[in-house]
């Protein structure tokens, strides 16, 4: 099974929707999948940057479009590392090119969410960067960050069978080869809960989900969990995601 791309989540909640409610949150977290999925081909410099203006300019894309049926604040994390993940850590060339390509990535996608509102001064766009990349960085490199094993996957498996035996998660980075244990989606939940209190002036609420718009997709590498854990679960609707 094919799994919808962002774009395709983009056409289908429009499809839904023909007005965005311009009060709640927009989740838009995509780009490891274009890069992971380019693995073996990341060497040529040529296609390196092809995927990286791709990558970037689906996710302006994708808030252009949200923005032009009344969608106003947005939440855009940014990759962690792609060369610290279990499944490319072992091989140090792999690693240390996803890893300058995620950089690239994030250092595109930064100056993408500067330029939008600048391109659009009438829009009233709210956008807002949630740096997932210095998280998961400091939780590798701090000895006492609480994890034991940031390397490996706790449930070693080939996915997407998963059937193997985690029985102490929150020593581990790692679920599986490719996401977070639920302690670090906490800590992701955590750092967006700060950002969001921190972006909203004095007497006003946090922009939340509308019922009526429910969650886009729930997809793939730090997914979606992350935004239901303790502190978001306290909204009364769900946030619209799109994960690719």
């Amino acid at each position: 099974m094919t799994l919808p791309g962002l774009q395709q989540q983009i056409d289908s909640f429009k499809a839904k929707n023909s007005k965005a409610d311009g009060d709640a949150l927009y989740i838009l977290w995509a780009g490891a999948n274009d890069y992971l999925n380019e693995q073996l081909n990341l060497a040529d410099p040529v296609v390196a940057q092809t995927t990286i203006n791709t990558a970037v300019s689906n996710l302006g894309n994708a808030i252009t479009h949200l923005a032009k049926i009344g969608a106003k604040n947005f939440l855009i994390p940014n990759l962690a590392d792609l060369g610290k993940l279990p499944q490319t850590n072992k091989n140090p060339i792999v690693a240390g090119g996803l890893g300058l390509i995620t950089q690239s990535h994030n250092d595109a996608l930064s100056q993408l969410l500067k330029s939008l509102p600048l391109l659009n001064p009438d829009s009233g766009l709210n956008l807002m960067s949630l740096d997932v990349f210095s998280l998961v960085n400091q939780a590798i490199a701090d000895p006492n960050s609480g994890f034991t094993n940031t390397t490996d996957a706790c449930l070693n498996v080939p996915l997407p069978f998963f059937t193997g035996n985690c029985s102490n998660p929150d020593q581990y980075l790692f679920w599986d080869n490719l996401h977070p244990t639920a302690r670090e989606h906490q800590k992701i939940s955590d750092l967006a809960y700060s950002v969001l209190h921190s972006k909203v002036p004095p007497g006003k609420s946090v922009p939340e989900g509308s019922a009526a718009l429910g969650v886009l997709v729930v997809g793939v590498w730090l997914g979606a969990k992350s935004l239901r854990r303790q502190k978001l679960s306290k909204r009364r609707s769900p946030v619209p995601v799109a994960v690719d």
